[in-house]
C-alpha cells in the first residue's frame, strides 16, 4: 500500500511534517494532564495514525520485472532473412532497463559482398518476471535522400517505432516478436538462450555526440540580429521554423560521429547498421563511415596521391576540378590555390620521406603556377588556371600566345588565388636541390610578385579598372583590413634573392600596428553565432603557413613566435566546429603553451584523419528529410546581402560531420552548416584536402608512417 505519510505538510507552509502524532494532536495536547479528554476523543484517530506509521516503516517491494541478462539469439526477419546475435537487457544508470540487440545477417549482404550486422538500442517496459515490451526507434530518413530508385519521402521523416513482445520461460530462454504499426510488412521473430548476466560494459555503445558551438546570444544582441534578418525569416523556406524553440534560441551545434571506429578497424569486411531500417539508403550511409574508419591514414594518403599523380593533375601541372562521368577532365576556376596547396603537400612529403616522386610532382605543378604569371602578358595580373588549348574560348578563357600558344588561361587571378602562388614558391624553395633550374625561376618570379596588383600596398587606378572591366570584384585588395600579401611578397623576394632591403621592408610592414596585432587575433578566422567566412578561414591558414615559413628565415624571433602562436588562437576560435586542419597545424608548429590544449587539438586532428571519407561518396545530401531538422535564424555569409534571392544562404542549425556531408573537390573551404548538396554522382574529384591534413600531421610528428 502507498505510504500516507509522504506528502504531509504543515498547515499554511510547504514544510514536511516530521512527527505526524504531534502534528495531529498539537504540541500542547501531548503529555498534558488537562488534555486527556481531548486525547480520548482522538484515540480512534490515533490508532489509524499508528497504522499509517507502520505502513510507512515497511519497505514497499518494487513490482516484479524481467531480470537483466545476455541471451544468444537466432531468428528470422521477413525482409532480411535469418540472423544470429546477442540480446542484452541491462540496468540504465538513470533508472529502468535498456535493451541492446546486435545481430549478424546470414542471408543478406552488401552489394560489394561485405557482411551486414544490425544494432538496435531501446528501452524495456516490464511488470512481470517473464514478460516485457521492448521499444526501439529506427531512423528512416537521415542525410541521403535517394539511392537509385529508392527515395525518402515525407512519410520517412519520423523514425519507425518498433515494439517487441518478449516472453521468457522458467529456464530463462526467451522468444520475441517485433512489429511496427506503421509498416505492416515489418516482422521479426527470434528466440534466445540465457548465457550470463550483463558484463561491466554494454555489448554496444554509441559514440555520437552533439555540442553547442557558441553560447546563446544575449537578449539585446539576439533582438538586433533577428531585426537585421527579418526579411530572411520571412522567406517561405525559413518562416515555418520561426516559432521553433531551437530557432528562437539561436544556438548552433556540431555533431561528432565516432561510433564503431574500433569495430571497423578490426572488422573491415563488415557493415553495421545502427538504429536504422536496413535498405539501400541506410546501407549507403553506413558504408561511408565504414570506408572511412576501416582505412589507415597511410592507405588514404596513398589512395588520394595515386589519383592526383595519375589523373587529377593535367599536363599543365594544374589540379583539376575532377573527371566527369564521361571521362572528361574538368578545369577548376580556383586551381591556382589548390595547386599551390598540392605543391606544399609534396614538399612536406619529400621533406618527410625523401621520395623522388614527390619532387617530380612538385616540379610539374610549380611550373604551372609560374606560367600563371607569365601567360597573361600583363605584369599586373595572373591567371586563375590553365588548360591545354583546344576547347572553345568562352567566358573568362583566353588563348595563350607565343610559347604559350598551346595553352588556354582563365582571367581573374585575385587575392584568394595569390595564396597558391606563395605556397607553391616556398614549397619549391624548401626542397628543390640547389642546382635545380627551377630555383632561378622562383627567384625571378618572386621579384615579379611585387608588381602584381594583389601584392601592392597602394592600389593604383589601373588595377581597380582591370577588376571592374573583368567583372571580378575582389581582384584587388581590400585595404580596410590587415593584408599580409605585400610583406609576404617582399620577404619571399628578399629571401630568395638575398636582398636584405626587401627583407627589412617586409618585416617593417608586419610591424605596422594593425598587422602586428593581427596574429594575436589568430590571423583572421572568424566564427560568431553560426556565421563565418568559411573560405576565408582556409585562406588565413595558408597565409599563416607562408608567414611562419618566411619569418623562420629571418632574425625576427618575436614576429615568428607571434605567427606561430596565431595557429593556436585560430584553432581556439574554430575548435567547437569540426576543423582538424587548424588543429593539426597548431600542434605541428608547436603553437601551444598549455599541454592540455595541445592534447585537445591533437585529438581533433586525429579524428579528422579518421573521419575523412575514402573515397568521397557520390550521393546527394539533404538534411531537411528529417523531422527534427531546424533552419538557422541567420543566413550564411550575410555580408553578401543576397539572402532574399540566394537559397544557398539558408543553413542548418546543426553542422553534420564530414561523414554526413558531400565532400567535393576541397573540404577545408566548405560551409559547415550546409543543408544539402547535389552529390558527385559519377564525377570523380581529387583529394588535395586530405593530403594537406595528412602531410601537415606527418611532417609535424603527429602521426607515424604506420599510423
Amino acid at each position: 500500500m502507498p505510504c500516507a505519510c509522504r506528502g504531509l505538510r504543515r498547515r499554511g507552509t510547504s514544510d514536511p511534517i516530521d512527527d505526524p502524532i504531534r502534528a495531529i494532536f498539537g504540541a500542547a495536547t501531548v503529555g498534558s494532564a488537562s488534555s486527556l479528554q481531548t486525547v480520548s476523543r482522538w484515540a480512534r484517530l490515533a490508532l489509524s495514525v499508528s497504522l499509517v506509521l507502520a505502513a510507512c516503516a515497511t519497505p514497499v517491494e518494487p513490482p516484479p520485472r524481467i531480470e537483466p541478462g545476455l541471451w544468444s539469439i537466432r531468428g528470422s526477419d521477413a525482409q532480411l532473412g535469418a540472423f544470429t546475435g546477442t540480446l542484452e537487457i541491462r540496468e540504465n544508470p538513470a533508472g529502468g532497463l535498456d535493451v541492446i540487440r546486435v545481430i549478424s545477417l546470414e542471408e543478406f549482404a552488401h552489394p560489394d559482398g561485405r557482411a551486414v550486422d544490425v544494432v538496435w538500442t531501446g528501452r524495456v517496459e516490464s511488470d512481470a518476471p517473464d514478460t516485457a515490451t521492448l521499444r526501439v526507434s529506427l531512423l528512416r530518413a537521415d542525410f541521403i535522400p535517394r539511392v537509385g530508385d529508392l527515395v525518402r519521402t515525407e512519410a520517412d521523416a519520423t523514425p519507425l517505432d518498433v515494439v517487441g513482445a518478449l516472453n521468457r520461460d522458467e529456464n530463462g530462454a526467451l522468444s520475441v516478436t517485433y512489429s511496427a504499426a506503421e509498416a505492416p510488412s515489418f516482422s521479426v521473430t527470434e528466440t534466445g538462450v540465457l548465457e550470463s548476466p550483463p558484463g561491466d560494459e554494454p555489448i554496444f555503445r554509441s559514440a555520437r555526440s552533439v555540442r553547442a558551438t557558441h553560447r546563446e546570444p544575449d537578449p539585446i544582441t539576439k533582438a538586433l540580429l533577428f531585426e537585421l534578418f527579418e526579411s530572411f525569416h520571412e522567406l517561405p523556406a525559413v518562416e515555418p521554423f520561426t516559432d521553433v524553440p531551437r530557432f528562437r534560441r539561436a544556438v548552433h551545434f556540431q555533431v561528432a560521429e565516432r561510433t564503431d571506429f574500433d569495430f571497423y578497424r578490426t572488422n573491415p569486411d563488415r557493415l553495421r547498421v545502427v538504429d536504422k531500417v536496413v535498405d539501400p539508403i541506410s546501407l549507403a550511409e553506413t558504408e561511408i563511415r565504414a570506408n572511412a574508419f576501416r582505412a589507415s591514414f597511410t592507405d588514404k594518403a596513398a589512395f588520394y596521391q595515386d589519383g592526383l599523380t595519375d589523373e587529377f593533375v593535367d599536363a599543365t601541372g594544374m589540379v583539376l576540378n575532377g573527371i566527369s562521368g564521361a571521362g572528361t577532365p574538368l578545369p577548376d576556376d580556383s586551381s591556382a590555390l589548390w595547386t599551390g596547396v598540392y605543391a606544399w603537400t609534396q614538399a612536406l612529403r619529400f621533406r618527410t620521406t625523401g621520395e623522388g616522386e614527390a619532387l617530380d610532382n612538385l616540379r610539374r605543378s610549380l611550373r604551372g603556377l609560374l606560367i600563371l604569371m607569365d601567360i597573361t602578358g600583363d605584369p599586373r595580373t595572373f591567371a586563375r588556371t590553365l588548360r591545354p588549348a583546344g576547347p572553345p574560348l568562352t567566358g573568362p578563357w583566353r588563348r595563350g600566345t607565343g610559347e604559350f600558344s598551346n595553352l588556354d588561361w582563365m582571367v581573374g587571378g585575385n587575392n584568394d588565388m595569390s595564396k597558391g602562388l606563395l605556397l607553391g614558391m616556398i614549397a619549391g624553395w624548401e626542397v628543390l636541390p640547389e642546382n635545380d633550374p627551377l630555383r632561378d625561376e622562383i627567384r625571378t618570379h618572386a621579384l615579379d610578385l611585387l608588381a602584381l596588383c594583389v601584392f601592392l600596398e597602394e592600389l593604383p587606378p589601373e588595377c581597380e579598372e582591370d577588376a571592374a572591366a573583368l567583372g571580378l570584384p575582389g581582384v584587388g585588395l581590400n585595404l580596410d583590413l590587415p593584408e599580409v600579401n605585400p610583406p609576404a611578397a617582399q620577404l619571399l623576394a628578399g629571401i630568395t634573392n638575398e636582398d636584405e632591403r626587401l627583407i627589412a621592408a617586409g618585416l617593417a610592414d608586419l610591424r605596422r600596428p594593425l598587422l602586428f596585432a593581427y596574429p594575436d587575433l589568430g590571423g583572421g578566422p572568424i566564427y560568431v553565432f553560426g556565421i563565418s567566412d568559411w573560405s576565408g578561414n582556409h585562406l588565413t591558414l595558408t597565409s599563416t603557413i607562408v608567414l611562419q615559413w618566411l619569418l623562420g628565415r629571418t632574425d625576427d624571433e618575436e614576429l615568428e613566435r607571434k605567427w606561430i602562436r596565431a595557429s593556436a588562437i585560430a584553432w581556439g576560435i574554430l575548435e567547437r566546429l569540426e576543423h582538424p586542419l587548424h588543429a593539426a597545424l597548431a600542434v605541428a608548429v608547436g603553437a601551444f603553451d598549455d599541454p592540455a590544449r595541445q592534447a585537445e587539438a591533437l585529438e581533433q586532428a586525429l579524428w579528422g584523419l579518421r573521419s575523412f571519407p575514402m573515397p568521397k561518396h557520390p550521393h546527394p545530401v539533404d538534411l531537411r528529410i528529417r523531422s527534427d531538422f531546424v533552419m538557422s535564424p541567420f543566413p550564411a555569409l550575410p555580408w553578401r546581402r543576397d539572402w532574399e534571392t540566394n537559397p544557398d544562404r539558408q543553413q542548418s542549425i546543426e553542422a553534420r560531420p564530414m561523414l554526413e556531408q558531400v565532400i567535393d573537390r576541397y573540404r577545408w573551404n566548405a560551409q559547415h552548416f550546409q543543408i544539402g548538396q547535389n552529390g558527385l554522382g559519377r564525377r570523380r574529384v581529387p583529394g588535395v584536402d586530405y593530403l594537406f591534413l595528412y602531410w601537415i600531421a606527418r611532417d609535424g610528428g603527429l602521426i607515424s608512417p604506420d599510423a
